[in-house]
């Protein structure tokens, strides 16, 4: 989310109006409103304000975040972007391990030995996916 989505939401959230915070602020309720769609930006004292009305740091508040009911929350594209990643890599694990039993089957040992390690190397790379989703 943006800065200004951020501050939109804030606002909701405390239950005022643009003229309440633009009060507050000391700047006019266009201005608020032209943060809030992104036309312009709060100089750092103006951002200092509006981290104190809308209680948050001015970290958070600039940060690439949504801000809902007093929490941050990560956009959820990378998530879904693990997601992928990591469904996808156990897919092909699957794939080696169903390799792995039919060359067992037709009797071809040394392609069955491969494929079973491919399916290893690729549960074990979603595992580390898996992982480093759980760590962000």
């Amino acid at each position: 989310m943006k800065l200004g989505e951020n501050i939109y939401n804030l606002r909701k959230q405390k239950k005022m109006s643009q003229e309440n915070l633009a009060e507050k602020i000391g700047v006019t309720r266009q201005t608020i409103s032209n943060w809030e769609l992104g036309e312009s930006t709060p100089n750092p004292k103006q951002l200092q304000l509006l981290s104190k009305f809308l209680d948050i740091s001015v970290d958070a508040l600039l940060d690439d975040i949504q801000c809902i009911n007093g929490k941050n929350r990560k956009h959820e594209n990378k998530s879904t972007h693990f997601n992928i990643v990591f469904y996808l890599d156990l897919c092909t694990a699957i794939i080696w391990g169903i390799t792995a039993i039919i060359n067992v089957i037709y009797g071809n040992y040394l392609a069955s030995l491969i494929a079973l390690v491919l399916f290893f190397v690729w549960i074990l790379i979603a595992i580390l996916i898996y992982n480093k989703k759980i760590k962000n």
